[in-house]
């Protein structure tokens, strides 16, 4: 086994933890073994995200934090992969002189022959760039035995100003309608009982005369998926074709990630959201109208900018009104090749982060409250494996995508559906009983 370990360190969303899922599914088909002590490995990958500065601070960090290795072991092969080897390129090897492999996130499917290279040459290597990432077999390692990923578009042809993804991912490639659907089958034949469908922007798919649509009207017909989620998508995506599709189905949860990101249409213009507030709140009423406990979460940015005091008031007093069950709530930060980054009327640090810090305590108070709410009700959940938080506990979630926590019994296991009624809550999870289960 020596030579044949690898450690993947993975940073940022659901799109890069599936990604690392692929990266680790190809390499063992390759003869290699993943290990969890990154000491013994003989290839470490970091798959990176660019959204956020935070996150590439943190790979820096950490890449700096295993150079000690690399001089213990000369043979150890350390790679950059994902957006931030997209975004910079050859620039990494200049700052981290010993990482060997710099590579986008479309070069996925590389990986085998990259590492091969290296190790024959013993030179780094850098490769990046825009291919089609649906033109291979689609090799995935899946940790989880009830949830399982599948990509079904790449990159994203909208142009937030704010946004780096379409400078790291490429624009909009959609997967087959025919790939999808046998890759679904392949997932249910499995015993996998939850699907997520991912992409940057999910609802934007289109292949083959098809639009997000038809594509959910087919999976929904898979016989063995329980349910059918999708993220993330972009609020000009979502038709009353597609409310229609999920109401008219069994299988498709009603839980919508829906980024807002500001609640002014000043702000939302200089951000090129293309849409308006009065569009997505039109969007978020039909979605009431048809389910009143929708699972409705956002993402939010305070001090774009130019945004002033009172157009940050604007969005604290949405986010009262519409009462998200949670909301991923981000500081402004330049991003280096994003239009906003060249923009004058940067917030000072301190007034984006008193921002930030507001919002996220008032969506704290909201996300508490609504929990309270479910308490003394029963939902279907889906048991999706023990708790990390108990011993003796069950986790699983709601349809509506909230997390239920709940004491064993006896011939309740992963995978099966079970009617729990919630007792109480913590901050987060919901605490309950099962009340009734079935084996699916």
């Amino acid at each position: 086994m020596a030579g044949n370990l690898f450690h993947i360190i993975t940073f940022g969303c659901q799109m890069n933890d599936y990604d690392s899922q692929r990266l680790a599914g190809l390499l063992e088909r390759d003869g290699y073994f993943q290990t969890e002590e990154m000491e013994a490995a003989d290839l470490i990958l970091f798959n990176t995200c660019s959204v956020r500065e935070t996150a590439e601070q943190r790979l820096f960090g950490w890449v700096w934090k295993i150079a000690p290795l690399k001089r213990k072991n000369p043979d150890l092969i350390i790679g950059i992969c994902g957006c931030m080897g997209q975004q910079y390129g050859k620039e990494i090897l200049k700052k981290l002189p010993h990482v060997d492999l710099v590579m986008g996130p479309r070069q996925i499917q590389q990986i085998g022959s990259l590492i091969r290279e290296i190790r024959e040459h013993g030179s780094p290597l850098v490769r990046t760039g825009f291919e089609d990432p649906y033109t291979h077999e689609d090799v995935v390692k899946r940790e989880d035995t009830i949830k399982a990923y599948m990509s079904i578009m790449e990159g994203c042809n909208h142009r937030c100003s704010f946004c780096i993804v379409p400078t790291t991912r490429g624009g909009q490639v959609n997967r087959p309608f025919e790939d999808i659907l046998q890759q679904a089958q392949k997932i249910a034949a499995k015993g996998y009982k939850e699907l997520t469908l991912l992409g940057q922007t999910v609802d934007a798919w289109r292949s083959d005369g098809k639009d997000f649509s038809d594509l959910l009207k087919a999976l929904d017909s898979l016989d063995g998926i329980l349910r059918i989620r999708f993220t993330s998508p972009h609020p000009s995506h979502i038709t009353q074709k597609v409310l229609d599709t999920i109401k008219d189905s069994s299988r498709i949860c009603e839980s919508f990630h829906l980024p807002l990101q500001s609640a002014n249409n000043r702000v939302l213009q200089a951000m090129k959201r293309g849409y308006t507030l009065e569009t997505y709140l039109d969007i978020i009423r039909r979605i009431r109208d048809y389910w009143p406990y929708a699972g409705l979460t956002t993402d939010l940015i305070t001090g774009f900018p130019t945004e002033t005091e009172e157009e940050f008031q604007e969005t604290l007093s949405l986010v009262r009104d519409l009462r998200f069950d949670n909301a991923f709530c981000f500081m402004y930060s330049p991003r280096e090749g994003t239009e906003a980054a060249l923009m004058e009327g940067l917030l000072p640090l301190p007034e984006r982060k008193k921002r930030v810090s507001e919002l996220v305590r008032l969506q704290k108070e909201i996300t508490l409250s609504r929990l309270k709410e479910r308490v003394g009700k029963t939902y279907e959940i889906l048991v999706e494996g023990p708790s990390n938080a108990k011993e003796g506990q069950l986790i699983g979630r709601t349809r509506d995508n909230l997390f239920v926590a709940f004491p064993e019994k006896e011939g309740v296991e992963p995978g099966h559906l079970a009617q729990v009624r919630i007792l109480r809550t913590t901050a987060y999870v919901l605490l309950g009983e099962i009340i009734s289960s079935e084996v699916s």
